[in-house]
């Protein structure tokens, strides 16, 4: 085993360095992650709807935006991008607004941790729902600078804040209360200032400390409330209340009526004590929320309770006022009114994090209900409490996760939550209290109302005395018990079964059927005695039909209703079928008529349910996978269609349970309750014989029943009684329709599914989870309707209606009680939902779906798109989920079966140029699966392809720890799998995409060593050749070596071992270098040991070590992800990160020798705890260009960007020896400064030498001001790094003696180059400069010619009479003020701008450019010759230069092509590059210089700051 080499990194690359590095050059593009912070946006505009919300995660925030007119826009923005991120923990609105550009604008308080920025966002719907929201956040002003976020003393809890105007100024200042963590509340003014931009100027005016020292879990400050929604405060009294550590509710009191007068006029930093006023005891644990509303306080804790609280004299809780007013603020702080507990609430099964009173003042189905309390927790759910009394009204799911975070609520019962899973929840608390009509029942007088408005259950008449009539006993046999041999030989005598005591009779209902429409639904009711009811669901009202099993002229039954089985009524509602187990069917009429009519076939008795396909078409189901369809016209007699059988050599055949019949197709799908699928093409029916299915796939449901079943594009979703959803796919091969499983998904909160329903793009579910009937949008993640049933094998009938808003379904229910010992009855639930317009169109959850615990592995996979890459991640909560990544935007494409464990790794596969690829997740247990991925042009889809069949059974805490797989050049597509295990071993599977069904693919354990596997990284070293390096947590790195001609008979041992880390590695990742002379792998480790281990490996013939750098404290803390970046071509890069929680980029040197050195560039602080691991990948982006995306994972997923075009240019710049800018408009519009499209319209007109003779007092004053405005911009950042590169010696430039290594080409006039010496005679401004001033002696002249007209003759003799000079032609002069007369101090002629003006024929402007033309062109053609004579390096930095005026574009083209076609003339190793930076415009158009060109789509400012950072 070879030694390492430890080496300490240089001091630039130390710590210091890696928390606050000089220059940023990552950029955060997204972050999927916990809702940590919650608000609704509360608009004064009437056409925003109210579900509009605020989110955060981490430091983004997402603002989702709902218009009444149905349009949607969701905005996200990064608050916090410094060097330390954060997470938002709070959203507050502040009361007031500022003008901003014109528009008044509201203010939002975002905190978190110590930070709290003011975020200003555009009141107009129109700009919220452009396609870029307008967010500013207000920085604050320090004496190092501005900075993003004013830092207070401690973690900040709440903050309360208005805004201000002063009388004498229209300046305005924000005042805030900020509530820390050690029970403090600072009371701080800032003022708003503008210079330029505007800022805010913080001022400590007081720091109030309570006596009682604690710290705080939860605080919420109380007062300053405004009055009838002005945006005015009524007054500044303040208290707050405090949730401590030791169990306790603190009350007291911040400004009192005496403060309010001079708290913000007094000196800066004054420190006040304040006593507490109020002591709450009684939870058992550490209080997490408090919340104040009037005079009752809500609280929740550890302890898994919420408690409300109330004052004296406030025991009447019918009636809360929503309000923080100066009465309630000074009711709280008086001692005598003291707390007491009103009630404790019991239901959560863990913590509770949040709570919220909810102000609802609606009636409810006849009940006024006023203000809930809302909580939310640890156990994943959120419940609704009665006021009152503390009962729990509702228990809501929907967050697929365990810890809900927060909630919050606005008017009229509209409610926010925020969860683990990172995406955010709406809900209308409202439309889930109507579900629950047995709490709606305990709140009214049921005397005092129709019935029929409180009563949820009818009780069934008894059958007619008349109707049951006894009918013929079978013939009785006496059958005598055996008993086995043994019981013989003993001489026992032979007993005869007893015959059991006839029982009286009880009413069994054979089946019941809801029709119609919701508010005039029906229920149909048959009963074994023949009676048959129908009831009408909201009147309660009951008519009795004509018996279904009797004559009524003769009283004769023409069938035994006991053996009554099923029902159903006709789609056309005239006519009921029921069923008997003899397979007879009567037809019954649902009206007082007697025209029935019956019929069967007695070969295929047995009838299970009964089914109609439309009006004319009915099957019914058998046992034994039978089903007859029948024809039953309206007016003529029903006869049989055809026999279909799912009959199949081999299968346990069960009862038929569901249908789905496509009419256009003519395909009949059929489900029964062994789990099996079939399907028939039913064109080509007969009824002569029974008619087999084409195909039937076993065991889609795991030998349960399926319930339902609807159809999807290529095949069929069915569900059943798993509580999963299957997709099976549908495909024909002549003519003969064959199935196969794709794959099955679960619904998080079913045990059972019995219904499935395709809503707008949704796909809805019901079924059950206990005796509780659950409604699912397993699209969106989210409860729909929820019914307690009594028992989940009562009969039960549904009518629903699905709405696109917040009270998303109205339905009506039946459910039928059965009583072996009483009547039978039926229950009703009924919810009408009103349609308004905000339900209408408002989604029900917001943000990508996270997983519920950590992620442990992510991986990307590749697509044949290049703008688009997937990624999978596997979590700690045993499932994987697959995101696409387009243009930086990710969307969820599915969820993965979850495995019976966590899943520890994952990883990809795809053959080049395939349309599929393989995923691969491992995990505990030693358990593997394995999917195929397939693109098609709009969406992608996964199909279950199997597991992995292990030699020996792992034992219960074994796991699979890394996993990762390559191509094969195989005929059946299939791919190298390695995996590791926990207990050393070493997995080789080969995985075929081409199987028609799932299998299980053989496992052959390659070694078993003694150190658990950590990581594996393979590489194709040849076409017949992989290798794989392996990482144990002893440190060490094991490669192997595959022969891909002979993988029978694959190694047992590995080709080299080597320590590269002294603790676990934890990762690892590889790249290859191949040329003709060498084959050599970079290997990169991190570890346990904080470090960072750079390996070169000689894979020429035999595996030899090359050398081995471990880099000490790479990181803070053990290095959880590494992987190797870019290629030979671009450059290598190295990105880590771990549980330091930062991601780190570095450059790895001298990638051909044997030693690499990997040298730091930056750092970046990620958002997300606990990383696991990351993962890179190259896309293009929405221009075309390369960027390389970085993904780390933990509790989340963050992405954040290395622009691989910056990597380049930096590159080039670094090796350098000459440079040329060249300059458009663009680089000045950054400072400020007009571009021609943006002038006003009088600059084209004043653009003209002749407006200098006709209009010489409106041109000079025009001319004068643009030349005052030039000198007093403050050139951006842009033109300092410039400056740096080469006055600095940034860059080595190193030239040729005699010859400058730099020249500028500029357009522009606005002289901001000027500032800088290093550029004054190195610049060539081919428009002159509008800060000088020249005589305008030949203005009126062309080639020596005089202009000719009227007003130039009066110009020719104006200047015939001056005293001219040699002097009047060459010198200039700079005009400090704005003047309306300039004249040359020579000849005191009209002055002109030293500008190329449009028809501009003046030999003295003209001539002085030409000597700046001629001087660069000589500069030109020297660097030109030594890079193609002497190989020297050219780059060509452009900058801003459009096509709208193309002389700069067309400069740097030209250069370019001469260089290239000298260097190709001459055979040269010189080099030149062009750099093209431009927002919109950075490609390049001509085919031949592409390659040459780095294209970077961005501003100047940002482009060379991230290039600096490079360099």
């Amino acid at each position: 085993m070879a030694e390492t080499e430890e080496v300490i990194l240089e001091p630039e690359y130390g710590s210091q360095n890696y928390f606050r590095p000089h220059k940023q050059i990552f950029k955060k593009e997204k972050l999927i992650g916990p809702v940590t912070a919650v608000a609704l946006l509360e608009s004064d505009d009437s056409e925003i709807l109210p579900t509009s919300s605020l989110s955060g995660r981490g430091p983004w925030i997402e603002l989702n935006v709902e218009h009444v007119s149905g349009k949607r826009r969701t905005h996200n923005f990064i608050i916090w991008n410094d060097h330390e991120g954060g997470t938002i923990h709070g959203i507050k609105k502040c009361c007031g607004n500022v003008e901003m550009e014109g528009k008044r604008k509201d203010v939002w308080l975002i905190f978190g941790g110590r930070k709290l920025s003011f975020l200003l966002i555009d009141r107009n719907s129109d700009d919220l729902l452009g396609e870029y929201c307008q967010f500013h956040t207000i920085p604050i002003q320090t004496s190092k600078g501005n900075i993003e976020a004013f830092l207070a003393g401690d973690w900040i809890f709440d903050v309360k804040a208005f805004i201000s105007r002063s009388d004498e100024s229209s300046m305005s200042s924000i005042n805030a209360a900020i509530g820390t963590m050690n029970n403090v509340v600072y009371i701080m003014k800032f003022d708003l200032r503008i210079d330029q931009n505007l800022y805010l100027v913080p001022k400590l005016k007081r720091r109030v400390v309570c006596n009682v020292r604690c710290i705080t879990y939860s605080l919420q400050l109380f007062g300053w409330a405004t009055k009838d929604g002005a945006e005015k405060v009524e007054n500044l009294e303040l208290a707050v209340i405090v949730g401590t550590v030791f169990n306790e509710v603190l009350v007291w009191n911040v400004l009192d009526e005496k403060d309010c007068i001079k708290v913000f006029e007094e000196h800066e930093n004054i420190i006040v004590q304040k006593n507490v006023i109020h002591r709450l005891r009684g939870h058992e644990g550490v209080i997490h929320s408090v919340r104040m509303q009037g005079n009752v306080l809500v609280s929740t804790s550890d302890d898994r309770t919420v408690r409300l609280w109330c004052q004296k004299n406030s025991s009447d809780l019918s009636s809360l006022e929503a309000s923080e007013s100066l009465q309630y603020v000074r009711d709280l702080c008086n001692e005598e009114k003291s707390f007491k507990l009103q009630w404790t609430g019991y239901g959560h099964t863990a913590r509770i994090w949040d709570s919220s009173i909810v102000s609802l003042s609606k009636t409810i189905r006849g009940v006024y209900i006023e203000t809930v309390i809302a909580s939310v927790g640890e156990d994943s759910t959120v419940r609704i409490w009665d006021l009152e009394n503390g009962n729990q009204i509702s228990m809501l799911k929907g967050h697929v996760c365990q810890s809900i975070w927060c909630v919050k609520s606005f008017q009229n019962g509209v409610m926010i939550t925020g969860g683990n899973d990172g995406t955010s929840k709406l809900w209308d608390i409202g439309y889930h209290i109507a579900n629950n009509p047995a709490y709606l029942d305990s709140k009214i007088d049921v005397q005092a109302l129709n019935p029929s408005m409180t009563l949820n259950s009818l009780q069934i008449p008894q059958d007619d005395q008349n109707l049951i009539s006894k009918v013929e006993d079978e013939p009785k046999v006496n059958i005598e018990v055996v008993h086995d041999k043994c019981c013989q030989e003993t001489g026992t005598k032979k007993k005869k079964k007893k015959k059991a005591k006839p029982k009286s009779h009880q009413q069994i209902v054979c089946g019941i059927d809801l029709f119609g429409e919701f508010k005039t639904s029906k229920v149909i009711v048959a009963t074994r005695a023949g009676m048959l009811l129908n009831i009408d669901v909201n009147s309660r009202e009951i008519t009795k039909l004509c018996p279904w099993s009797k004559r009524i002229k003769s009283n004769e039954h023409f069938l035994d209703p006991s053996k009554g089985a099923c029902i159903s009524v006709r789609p056309d509602r005239t006519s009921v079928a029921i069923a008997t187990s003899k397979g007879e069917v009567v037809l019954a009429p649902i009206d007082e008529s007697n025209s029935h009519s019956v019929f069967g076939d007695p070969k295929y008795p047995a009838i299970q349910s009964l089914h109609w396909i439309d009006n004319c078409n009915l099957l019914s189901f058998h046992i034994k996978g039978l089903i007859l369809w029948w024809n039953v016209p309206q007016n003529r007699d029903p006869s049989l269609r055809s026999a279909l059988s799912m009959f199949r050599k081999g299968l346990n055949l069960g009862i038929p349970m569901a249908f789905h019949y496509d009419k256009e197709t003519q395909i009949l799908f059929t489900g029964d309750s062994r789990g099996n699928l079939a399907v028939f093409n039913c064109a080509s029916v007969s009824d002569q014989e029974i008619q087999h299915a084409d195909d039937v796939l076993s065991y889609t449901h795991k030998k349960e029943y399926i319930m339902d079943m609807i159809q999807i594009p290529d095949g069929i979703l069915s569900v059943g009684n798993d509580g999963y959803i299957h997709e099976t796919k549908l495909s024909q091969n002549e003519g003969v329709f064959k199935l196969s499983s794709v794959i099955r998904k679960p619904v998080p909160c079913l045990t059972g599914i019995s219904r499935i329903w395709r809503v707008n793009k949704s796909i809805v579910v019901g079924g059950y989870h206990g005796n509780k009937y659950i409604v699912w949008n397993q699209s969106e993640g989210y409860q729909l309707l929820c019914v307690d049933t009594g028992g989940r094998n009562r009969e039960l009938d549904l009518l629903i209606d699905f709405n696109s808003g917040l009270s998303p379904s109205s339905h009506s229910m039946v459910i039928l009680n059965s009583s072996k010992n009483g009547p039978n009855e039926i229950l009703f639930h009924n919810s009408y939902a009103e349609r308004e317009a905000c339900d209408q169109i408002c989604s029900l959850s917001y943000g990508l779906p996270n997983h519920g615990e950590t992620v442990l592995d992510i991986a990307f996979c590749a697509t044949s798109s290049e703008n688009k890459v997937l990624m999978v991640s596997g979590s700690n909560d045993c499932t994987a989920k697959m995101y696409s990544i387009t243009d930086g935007i990710v969307a969820v494409e599915t969820e993965l079966p979850p495995h019976e464990s966590c899943i520890r790794a994952v990883c990809s596969s795809r053959h080049n140029n395939s349309k599929s690829s393989i995923l691969c997740l491992a995990g505990g247990k030693v358990f593997a699966s394995f999917y195929r991925v397939d693109e098609f042009p709009t969406c992608f889809s996964v199909t279950f392809l199997g597991t992995n069949l292990l030699q020996e059974y792992p034992s219960i805490d074994q796991r699979m720890n890394a996993v990762d797989a390559l191509p094969l050049n195989s005929n059946d597509m299939s791919h190298f799998v390695l995996s590791g295990d926990s207990d050393g071993g070493i997995h080789l599977m080969l995985v075929s995409e081409n199987i028609e069904k799932a299998i299980r693919f053989k496992s052959h354990l390659l070694a078993q060593g003694k150190r658990p596997i950590l990581s594996i990284a393979l590489s194709r070293v040849s076409d017949d050749q992989i290798v794989a390096c392996v990482g144990n947590t002893g440190g060490t790195v094991e490669v192997w070596s595959f022969d891909l001609t002979d993988l029978s008979n694959p190694p047992t041992l590995p080709v080299l071992s080597y320590r590269a880390n002294q603790a676990g590695v934890n990762s690892i990742s590889v790249a290859l270098l191949k040329s003709s002379s060498y084959k050599r792998l970079i290997v990169a480790t991190g570890g346990d040991d904080q470090a960072i281990s750079c390996s070169v490996i000689d894979l020429q013939s035999t595996a030899k070590l090359r050398s081995v750098r471990r880099f000490k404290e790479s990181c803070a803390s053990a290095i959880k992800g590494i992987r190797i970046g870019g290629n030979s071509n671009s450059g290598f890069r190295l990105y880590a990160s771990g549980y330091d929680q930062r991601m780190s980029v570095w450059s790895i040197e001298n990638i051909h020798e044997d030693t690499i050195l990997p040298s730091f560039l930056s750092s970046i602080p990620m958002d997300i705890k606990d990383i696991n691991t990351l993962d890179c990948c190259t896309i293009l982006d929405s221009n075309g260009m390369p960027k390389e995306i970085v993904v780390a994972a933990g509790e989340g997923m963050e992405l954040a960007s290395f622009d691989e075009q910056i990597w380049k240019a930096s590159a080039v710049l670094k090796d350098a020896d000459y440079l040329l800018i060249t300059c458009g408009a663009g680089l000045s519009a950054e400072s400020g400064l007009s571009t021609y499209q943006e002038m006003p319209d009088k600059y084209q007109h004043l653009c003209n030498p002749l407006r200098l003779v006709d209009e010489t007092e409106n041109f000079q004053t025009f001319w004068s001001n643009f030349a005052r405005t030039y000198s007093s911009v403050e050139p951006h950042e842009g033109y300092k790094i410039l400056t740096k590169w080469c006055g600095g010696g940034k860059l080595r430039l190193a030239g040729n003696s005699g010859v400058s290594p730099w020249w500028i080409y500029s357009s522009n006039v606005d002289g901001l180059f000027g500032s800088a010496e290093c550029f004054q005679n190195t610049i060539c401004e081919i428009h002159g400069k509008a800060e000088e001033f020249r005589c305008s002696s030949g203005v009126g002249f062309v080639e020596g010619e005089k202009r000719e007209g009227s007003a130039w003759q009066k110009w020719h003799n104006m200047v015939e009479n001056s005293n001219t000079t040699k002097e009047c032609c060459t010198e200039t002069f700079c005009v400090e003020e704005a003047v309306h007369s300039i004249t040359c101090k020579h000849c005191n002629l009209p002055a002109r701008p030293n500008v190329l003006l449009f028809h501009d024929t003046d030999r003295n402007v003209l001539d002085s450019i030409n000597i700046e033309r001629e001087r660069y062109q000589t500069w030109e053609a020297n660097v030109e010759k030594d890079v193609i004579m002497n190989g020297k390096k050219l780059v060509i930095l452009e900058i801003g230069a459009g096509k709208n005026v193309p002389a700069i574009r067309s400069e740097g083209l030209e250069v370019l092509q001469d260089v290239l076609s000298g260097m190709n003339d001459n055979n040269s190793t010189g080099k030149v590059t062009m750099i093209r930076i431009n927002p919109k415009e950075a490609a390049c158009d001509v085919a031949e210089c592409s390659k040459h060109t780095i294209s970077i789509f961005d501003t100047a400012a940002n482009a060379l700051r991230s290039i600096d950072g490079l360099l």
